[in-house]
């Protein structure tokens, strides 16, 4: 709408209005690109979210629906029930999640609450972070093969549980600012699911390294090139380099005819190693499209 020789006035939709709280007076950030603006809200625009819920709507209150809440991007949840079991999942879960404590507790309530404050600015950082996290895991596995030091091993399946934080902070981020991702929100939750899947992966490996003593060195060595498929992704990611790209697609085929091999001769126990280095192939292999779409 045209106010005046030179101003133009836009209408905001009001169900995006009611859902960021905007009102008279609040600043919005306006960004041009490519043929197109974008309105974000500021601090002033995002309101505290709450909810409040009981066992029974939803059939059933585990440790999954609690880090749903924390994902979603809920500041304060009530959560009600009647068997007080709940309380103890609750109070084991809530530990695994950054920022979230619990500020009440009654038989048959607890009340969780945020209580630091995520910019949207550190998204990138917490998920530089999960990548590191999750990195580390592998190159621990590799030491401790090399070394054979199952305490490393036992580390891994600990790391898991810094994965699983990390990976629920980035969901929450985006779901918190999912109007500041336009384009590339569904990628970069495809991404985060994939290396929370990832790190099951390796948690899985430790154990299985761990329980079935291996020590057939083709095997340790196919794991090793297993975990570098995954450091070159890393590397892609961040710093995209098109001539590498044909050697990603090339080094997928060749791990999966490393597999073939190794399963002709395998061990019982080889088997379980082999299987689950043939599925963290293919993770890191699906993780391209994410990889493709942010540079379109």
């Amino acid at each position: 709408m045209q106010q005046g020789p030179a101003t133009l006035m836009v209408s905001l939709p009001s169900k995006w209005v009611k859902e960021n709280n905007i009102e008279k007076g609040n600043e919005l950030e306006v960004i041009e690109e490519k043929g197109k603006l974008t309105l974000t809200v500021g601090n002033n625009g995002q309101a505290l979210t709450t909810k409040e819920v009981h066992a029974n709507e939803i059939g059933i209150l585990n440790e999954y629906f609690v880090n749903y809440f924390y994902q979603k991007g809920y500041d304060e949840v009530t959560l009600r029930y009647d068997d007080p079991q709940y309380a103890q999942i609750i109070e084991k879960r809530v530990k695994q999640m950054i920022g979230f404590e619990i500020v009440e507790k009654e038989k048959n309530m607890t009340k969780l609450k945020m209580l630091m404050n995520i910019d949207q600015q550190e998204f990138a950082t917490v998920l530089k972070k999960l990548f590191q996290i999750t990195l580390v895991m592998g190159d621990k596995i590799t030491g401790a093969l090399e070394k054979d030091n199952t305490t490393l091993l036992a580390e891994v399946q600990q790391d898991e549980k810094e994965n699983n934080k990390y990976s629920d902070l980035c969901i929450r981020i985006l779901y918190k600012n999912k109007y500041k991702y336009p384009e590339n929100g569904l990628a970069l939750y495809s991404l985060i699911r994939e290396l929370e899947q990832i790190g099951d992966v390796y948690k899985a490996l430790a154990s299985a390294f761990e329980k079935n003593k291996i020590k057939d060195k083709e095997i340790l060595i196919f794991y090793k090139n297993v975990h570098a498929y995954f450091r070159l992704y890393y590397e892609l990611y961040y710093a995209y380099n098109p001539q590498l790209i044909h050697r990603f697609f090339q080094i997928k085929n060749e791990l999966h005819e490393a597999c073939e091999r190794h399963l002709a001769a395998a061990k019982k126990e080889e088997i379980i190693i082999l299987s689950h280095l043939i599925t963290l192939t293919n993770q890191i292999f699906d993780l391209k499209g994410v990889l493709f779409l942010q540079q379109l």
